[in-house]
This record gives C-alpha cells, structure tokens and sequence, in this order.
C-alpha cells in the first residue's frame, strides 16, 4: 500500500548489516536507476510500482534495499517522483515529472511576483463536469496566469473516493494540498457523500510547500501551508452558510489559526500572512466599506450566531493585524470570498472572474511581490522592519499623536545621541515602545461596532 501525495511517507528502514549504507545512498542509487531505464528529465510518464521494482531489482541485485516495501520508501523521497493509486485499475503507479528547464523554480531563481488564484470550487471533480482543473488551466492558459497558488474551498473530494494524481494529472509538476470533509459514517455509503465542504491548495512547479495543518470536524475546514522559499504561510478557510453553520465547529477552526498565528509571530522572522476561504457571512451581516485606513466590516444586524462567527474573526484579524483585500460581491450582492493579508502593500488589485462553467461563486485573483526579497540587514533597517509590523492603517492617529506628546520626553530619549544612526536608533525604539498593547491611548485596531 501506497500513500496519496502530501501525506507523510514510511521511511527507509534502520540501518543495520541488511542496509548498510546511508538513506543518501539509497536515494541516489535509485536516481541513478530512474535516469538510466526512463526518460526521467523530459517527459512525463506512468509506470506500475512492481515493475519497476522487478527491473530494479534485476539490474541491481546488491542493494540494501532488498524488499518491495523499501524501495517505495526510498523512491518516495526522490524529488520529482509522484506515488499514487489509480482507482480503477486498483494499481499502484509511480508518475515521473519532468525538470522543465524554463521552469520558474523559487527557491533557485525568486520571481519578484507571484499568482495568487481562490474562489469557491463547488466540487472540483463533478459529476457533469468532471474534473474542473481542466476548466482552470484553460483559463489560465487563455489569460497567461501563472498560477502559482491555487487556493479552492468546497472540493467535495474524500480521500477515499479521489486520489491525488488523478485530480491534478492535467496540471503537469503540480502538488496537492487538501483538508477533506471528514465524514461520520461509511465514507464509501453515497448517502455520506453529499456533505460538500473540504479545501485544498494547489501549487505550481518549484513552489517550495509543506502543509502544517489539515483539519475538518464535519463542518468547516481548514488547510494550513507553509511555502518556507518565500516566507509566506497561506491559511485556506471553508465555513458553511445557513442553517448547516455550527459556532461552536467555527471557533474550534479560529482557535487553530489563533494558535498558529501566535506561534509565527513569536518567531525572530515569521511568515508573511494569506488567510482567504469561503466565509460565507452574508449581505445582510456584514458590508465591506472602503475608507483610507482600507477595507472596514460595516456589521448589521443579520442572524446573531452568524455575527458572533463574524466577530470572533474580526478579533483575530485585527490582532494579527490582517486587512482584507476583496472590494467586490464574490455571490450576487454577497463578498462571501475574503483575503485577508499582512502584506496589503505587496497586493495588486483584486480582480473578480466569473466562470458560470466552474461555479456560481465569482473567483478572486491577484498579484503579489515576492515579501521574501534580499532586505539590507543593517542595524537601521533591523528596526525599520519592527516598524514595518506596525499597522499604522488601523491606528486611532490623535490618540497616538496626543499619547507621544504627553508621555515622551524626546529631550531625554535623543539628548547624548551624537550620530544620527542613534538618533534615528532611539525615535524608532520610542515609537516601537508607544505601539505596544497596554499603552493608554494607542488604538491600533479598528474599532469595534456594537453588537
């Protein structure tokens, strides 16, 4: 048995008399065998597991890895080398990737923009429609998007029923991130498959991801990935609409992203922020107002559960300060879909697609510069980057510009300063200082409407 791609593979067996070399060993004799029996930098191809395995073993009878059950475990680390089952037939098929030279790989050669593309999917494999990557990539082919990040919510996929490789087999060197609907019951009873729900992110080739959190209680989702390469955390959100809405399902998905949010913020260089989704809070709950300090929820009155869940994530955006980016209805009159970001100034404008084919929901895309590019690491720049995290957008400026006025003695702090590094040095650790929680006067968050 295999794993689905983006799940944690076995790993190579101990070391001992039977494995005597190392796990790079291993690796690189199995690169070595790919490179010389198929064409594993030109061309995609899909080959059964066991036959593989028996070449394998026919060409190199001395391996350490002298069961089927290690060779899987060894190839599942060999980088561009996709396992994944195939439901009808029920084989196991490695799938070899191509190294496409013009590739625009991250990690090597960092683009100074990258595609950001999200949106309710209403099922990304339909029944009438089949498997709608087809209808994205024709779109992004018709439109030269490079769509480096593909965020989707309501998959309807169950791990059970869908297999990685056969969702993305259209999209060449792509990977697959999903947090499924998790179902109580027999998830192979039809009866359990209407449920809806579910994220997944997809990524483009040489984007660097590695999924954190994967997590479902039966009613809202969330999909947590990290791409280390340009220091950018994607955070991928489904909430139900109406009557299928559960608060309490809600809050336990808030409290994992507050959780993970505190973490990164307590790291020397955290991640930058995206936190999109399906939030599903009506026209009738809230209204996205566009003022100079960016987009503000106008709350109304609505259901009262639905303003609570709207409330709870208010709070939490507004303490990480995230400003959200999506101006326009997303569903009718409705901004259902939202972005969420800490880095509004790196953002184009939100563009709004509609395409009747894949969903009834408008999908939302976007440019973003690259917030992981070369930085002066000098002392003066070190302290400009603590400013930089200072919302100043969300501040209450008379407040601010009254608390500097009363409680700073600007004689005393830059009085002996004989440079003006340290001049520039202490008014940066004076402001950094008055922003701080618990200062009186600072407001540096949007204000909070009544309820």
């Amino acid at each position: 048995m295999t794993s689905n791609i983006g799940q944690k593979k076995p790993g190579l067996p101990p070391s001992g008399p039977s494995t005597q070399n190392s796990r790079g060993f291993c690796q690189s004799e199995i690169t070595s065998f790919f490179t010389t029996h198929y064409d594993y930098k030109n061309q995609t191809q899909q080959i059964n597991t066991k036959q593989v395995y028996s070449l394998f073993k026919a060409t190199k009878p001395n391996s350490p890895l002298k069961d089927l059950n290690a060779f899987k475990a060894a190839a599942g680390k060999l980088p561009g080398l996709m396992r994944y089952k195939m439901k009808s037939p029920r084989e196991t098929y490695y799938k070899l990737i191509p190294k496409s030279p013009t590739a625009k790989v991250f990690h090597t050669t960092a683009p100074k923009k990258f595609d950001f593309f999200t949106g309710n999917i209403q099922g990304l494999i339909s029944k009438n429609k089949g498997n709608k990557c087809v209808l994205l990539k024709g779109h992004f082919d018709s439109t030269n998007n490079n769509h480096h990040i593909t965020a989707l919510t309501e998959t309807w996929l169950r791990k059970k029923q869908h297999y990685d490789g056969e969702i993305i087999d259209i999209l060449p060197n792509h990977r697959i991130f999903r947090a499924d609907r998790n179902i109580s019951g027999d998830p192979t009873n039809p009866a359990n498959l209407t449920s809806g729900g579910g994220c997944a992110l997809i990524t483009s080739p040489g984007v660097i991801a590695e999924k954190k959190i994967a997590f479902s209680n039966s009613n809202c989702e969330l999909l947590i990935v990290e791409c280390a390469e340009i220091a950018l955390s994607v955070i991928l959100v489904y909430r139900p609409a109406g009557v299928n809405f559960k608060l309490s399902k809600f809050k336990e998905v808030l409290e994992l992203i507050d959780a993970y949010l505190s973490e990164n913020a307590q790291k020397a260089k955290g991640n930058e922020i995206i936190l999109t989704g399906d939030f599903n809070f009506p026209a009738n709950v809230v209204e996205w107002i566009a003022t100079e300090q960016g987009l503000i929820p106008n709350r109304k009155d609505g259901n009262s559960e639905e303003k609570l869940a709207l409330g709870s994530l208010i709070g939490i955006t507004n303490q990480f300060h995230l400003e959200q980016m999506v101006d326009k209805p997303t569903r009718a009159a409705a901004t259902l879909d939202l972005v969420f970001t800490s880095i509004p100034e790196l953002f184009s404008p939100c563009k709004i697609l509609s395409l009747a084919q894949v969903s009834d929901h408008d999908l939302v895309s976007f440019c973003v510069e690259n917030p992981n590019l070369p930085e002066k690491q000098t002392q003066i720049g070190q302290y400009q980057s603590e400013v930089s995290k200072i919302n100043f957008k969300r501040a209450n400026v008379p407040s601010v510009k009254q608390y500097l006025a009363n409680n700073t003695d600007w004689d005393d702090i830059i009085g002996d300063a004989n440079t003006f590094e340290k001049c520039n040095e202490r008014f940066v650790e004076a402001i950094i200082k008055a922003t701080q929680p618990g200062y009186p006067g600072i407001q540096t968050q949007v204000q909070a409407q009544p309820n």
